[in-house]
């Protein structure tokens, strides 16, 4: 499955095992009826006479396909029997669970002919529930509406109307309920789904924004995604798609505006990069400047996404800890060479600090010799309590206790506004990492600090008595 569901797949190591399996379709075993009017289109909403425009759900009647509603409750049993199965460490009886489970997926895949059209009625039906069950149901129902895309995708060349009105559904779907729009974004963010035929349904999403504030995280890479697709397909020429953004970077609508300059960050053209750039500074935009951060991170090369990274910092705040911890996962040795850059020049410290961030939750050995370095001899004591942090948090680290006493042992550390909160903070870490004896040995020096605050002891209490009893003063 090429999309991660943070309440479901994440909380479902038994569904990772097989939804990640990857069986092909089977076109042949699977008809399906892709009529363009089975789903709903968008069209302008006379009961949402608030909103500028709207999109209607999916308004074809229940499919008939015998069985599917009955077999899908069978999956979702067999799903929360692995998670007990799995909570309780019991291995043997999970994976034969995990097979049985996979078994009737494929299953219901190859017997329930509509099965596509039951599984976008099933979402459509589900709500906006948040229990265990509704958060596998949901899962699960992604899978099958992935399936339904993959095959539609590859019979497009000849049968695009299938394809087209299918996700036209699934756009429908982004309105009102968040989940259903989490899961829809992601199976189609990045994709080759989305078509010249959907553009006018995402640009009425955009204004939708404006009275479902969570759209416009999910709006603005689905419609950067439909560009790519347009130039990619030929569909429009990249200086056609460049033109358009060029229109849309100074729209008073944030979401459009977000999409267009996210799409000229990533034209590969170095003036047009520098255009973003100043166009942001110019409008001391701090939320457009962590999320262009955030992309460069993801899509650019390191080197210059790097070089976004310093540019926007300003206004973003000094918020990159995102980007940074991002671009470690890619090319940790870019983000080493541009920390010991600035370090060298005596530069940028909170950048440094994210950075360090950047690279010990990214643990390697190099990683981390590079912040164990930071830690001892970076010059600001904020880029060494965030690796401080790094040292403690990062899994399989053994010298997240002497770096603690060293913190403690350093009055330039301990003196700084929040340094005995960090320090607690590093505990915690330890604590999660199961170094209970550790936090035991270290606790009660915290405590008997002459310069030690109520809120940090307090702080410090709520930690020990999530672990075991200590006297503190």
């Amino acid at each position: 499955m090429r999309h991660t569901n943070a309440t479901g797949i994440a909380m479902l190591a038994l569904l990772a095992l097989w939804l990640s399996r990857g069986a092909p379709p089977q076109p042949e075993a699977m008809a399906v009826r892709a009529r363009p009017d089975e789903f709903a289109v968008p069209r302008r909403n006379e009961q949402h006479a608030a909103e500028p425009s709207s999109r209607t759900v999916v308004t074809a009647p229940a499919p008939t396909g015998p069985g599917f509603d009955a077999l899908l409750q069978q999956l979702v049993g067999l799903a929360l029997r692995g998670h007990e199965e799995i909570a309780r460490a019991a291995t043997a009886p999970a994976e034969a669970t995990d097979a049985e489970a996979f078994a009737l997926f494929q299953r219901i895949r190859a017997t329930v002919a509509d099965v596509d059209d039951r599984a976008l009625w099933a979402l459509t039906a589900l709500g906006a529930g948040d229990d265990l069950p509704t958060r596998v149901t949901r899962t699960l129902l992604g899978r099958f509406l992935d399936s339904a895309l993959q095959r539609r995708q590859q019979a497009a060349a000849g049968a695009r109307a299938g394809l087209v009105a299918y996700v036209d559904a699934l756009l429908g779907l982004l309105v009102p309920e968040r989940a259903n729009a989490e899961l829809v974004a992601a199976l189609l963010t990045d994709q080759p789904y989305l078509g010249v035929e959907h553009e006018d349904a995402l640009l009425q999403l955009t204004e939708l924004a404006a009275h479902h504030p969570y759209l416009s995280g999910l709006v603005r890479p689905l419609l950067r995604t439909l560009w790519t697709n347009l130039q990619t397909s030929g569909t429009r020429s990249s200086g056609e798609l460049q033109a358009l953004a060029m229109l849309f970077k100074s729209d008073p609508n944030p979401t459009r505006r977000a999409a267009a300059l996210e799409t000229l960050l990533t034209a590969k053209d170095p003036r047009l990069v520098e255009l973003v750039m100043a166009e942001v500074a110019s409008s001391n935009d701090q939320a457009s400047a962590i999320a262009l951060a955030q992309v460069a991170a993801e899509r650019l090369e390191a080197e210059h996404a790097l070089v976004v990274m310093r540019r926007l910092a300003p206004v973003a705040g000094h918020r990159m800890t995102g980007p940074a911890l991002t671009l470690g996962s890619r090319d940790a040795g870019a983000v080493r060479r541009c920390y010991e850059q600035l370090l060298g020049d005596g530069r940028e410290p909170r950048l440094r600090a994210d950075l360090v961030t950047g690279m010990g939750f990214n643990p390697g050995r190099d990683n981390l010799d590079l912040v164990e370095a930071a830690f001892e001899l970076d010059p600001d004591v904020e880029v060494r309590q965030r690796a401080l942090l790094a040292l403690t948090g990062a899994s399989g680290v053994a010298h997240g206790e002497p770096a603690v006493r060293a913190a403690l042992a350093n009055p330039t550390f301990t003196a700084h506004p929040a340094g005995l909160d960090v320090i607690v903070t590093a505990l915690d870490n330890l604590a999660r990492g199961g170094q209970m004896e550790a936090v035991g040995r270290l606790a009660p020096q915290i405590a008997s600090r002459s310069d030690v605050g109520e809120s940090t002891l307090g702080r410090l209490r709520a930690l020990l008595a999530k672990t075991r009893p200590v006297e503190l003063r």
